[in-house]
């Protein structure tokens, strides 16, 4: 995780300078901490920057794709209020060839985005960059933070002082940020308040500006990216029982035509329990429905093409086909596909990620029931024998009972991050349960679905 480390070898001396590269400016976009960077060079030839800063670290960015005489640079993972030197680099028949040294002064992020502070520092030698969003009474910022537990990088979704307008539950809320595909910036999602109203995956640049916008009829809380540039998401549906109606969930997949298709619905795989009552006032302009399956989130298994999502009706994991939508098997105490170790293996979920013959199940436990305490799960599974049985479990080092979203990762290291949401809290804790990392936010604002990516595009290395 984290920011790139030091290069392990000092830089080549450079030849003939300012004589082959030249013009090396650089100014700040509409973030405070991205820089667009020009120089150019009077033969076509690939180039780099070095950009020595924080910490007095020298990091270099990747070298471009092909060569050019005029080079153009987003320059990501700067922190804020900082200074930095900047040199491009490419090589010659000469040998290493270099421009001059610039200065570049990074501005603020704006002063409503909540405090960030890092009570665990990763090692220097770690990477990765968290994805997340900031949301606090006044404003809700996407957001990234690198392994000095330093914003990076945050655009704005509202800032109820500066955009004026009720209360926040008058504005859009977002779930999950990511990075894009393509490097070009961010992705969240949002969702409507209503059936009729959609959830929509906003592509935001690096500089700060929408580039677009796909939409989900009745979207809401989670999605995935598919290898084929298409979308899953979450939906909501309704069915009635009688003189009562329950709020149910659907997968929809959307391809990259944006054409979308309904591949699954929670009421033809789960039979609701009509003996029971169900939370009313979870979406009061549809008038007093009853929350029922509650499915809150979705992971996809690149290898086999499956998606994985977390139901709260049954306190179970679903893997799904991501193309046809047959439910191949449901973990829970209520289903007959496994014979689980204990029970509550999976209780009350909010996250789930498939990683070979095991799972990573966030558990937000009982919400009646603030004694029990939240947290990451291993569960290891035998599809043969169809048996479950926990191996590890993250609590957080005490007892966070979180009441709203929540999610654990592995990172490719093996590494856990969990997002403890309203306690303004994330970590990140070796197999062997060493805390390596955590920030924490001040009091009152709270941390979204967190999204460890490895790199950031436009970041030095």
């Amino acid at each position: 995780m984290g920011a790139p480390v030091d290069s392990a070898e000092p830089p080549q001396e450079c030849v003939e300078l300012e004589q082959q590269l030249f013009g090396l400016e650089a100014g700040l976009t509409g973030v405070a901490t991205v820089a667009r960077v020009r120089w150019s060079s009077d033969t076509p030839m690939q180039t780099s920057l070095v950009v020595t800063g924080w910490r007095d670290q020298t990091r270099e960015t990747p070298l471009e794709a092909t060569p050019a005489t005029a080079h153009e640079h987003l320059l990501t993972g700067l922190h804020q209020q900082s200074s930095y030197t900047i040199q491009a680099r490419g090589t010659s028949p000469d040998g290493t060839v270099c421009s001059a040294e610039i200065t570049l002064e990074t501005g603020s992020l704006p002063a409503s985005l909540a405090p960030l502070s890092a009570d665990v520092r990763a090692a220097a030698d770690d990477q990765g960059y968290t994805f997340t969003h900031i949301i606090s009474e006044n404003s809700l910022y996407a957001a990234i933070i690198d392994n000095d537990g330093e914003y990076v990088w945050a655009a704005k979704v509202w800032d109820r002082e500066v955009d004026g307008g009720g209360d926040p539950g008058s504005h859009a809320i977002i779930f999950r940020v990511m990075p894009s595909p393509d490097g070009t910036g961010i992705i969240f999602n949002t969702q409507g308040e209503r059936l009729d109203e959609t959830g929509d995956l906003v592509h935001i640049a690096w500089t700060g500006e929408e580039l677009s916008r796909r939409s989900f009829l009745a979207g809401h809380t989670d999605f995935v990216l598919l290898p084929d540039g298409g979308a899953a998401m979450l939906g909501w549906t309704l069915r009635s029982f009688g003189d009562r109606t329950l709020l149910g969930d659907t997968i929809m997949v959307q391809g990259p035509d944006g054409d979308t298709r309904v591949i699954c619905d929670a009421f033809d795989h789960l039979v609701p329990d009509l003996g029971r009552t169900y939370n009313t006032g979870f979406m009061p302009e549809e008038g007093d429905i009853e929350d029922w399956s509650h499915v809150n989130s979705i992971s996809h298994d690149a290898e086999t093409n499956e998606l994985y999502v977390t139901i709260t009706a049954n306190n179970g994991v679903a893997r799904i086909d991501a193309e046809t939508g047959e439910t191949a098997w449901i973990l829970s105490d209520e289903s007959d596909d496994f014979d689980i170790a204990a029970e509550r293996t999976v209780h009350f979920p909010h996250s789930v990620q498939r990683i070979g013959d095991e799972l990573l199940v966030f558990n937000r436990r009982n919400p009646g029931d603030t004694t029990m305490c939240s947290g990451a799960v291993n569960i290891a599974l035998d599809e043969t024998a169809r048996t479950a049985a926990e191996t590890w479990r993250w609590e957080g080092g005490g007892c966070f009972h979180v009441g709203f979203l929540g999610n654990a990762q592995r990172t490719d290291e093996g590494n856990t991050v969990t997002s403890w949401s309203h306690f303004g809290v994330m970590d990140e804790v070796t197999p062997d349960k060493d805390l390596v990392w955590r920030v924490s936010l001040g009091i009152g604002a709270a941390f979204g679905f967190s999204h460890r990516a490895p790199t950031l595009a436009g970041a030095p290395q």
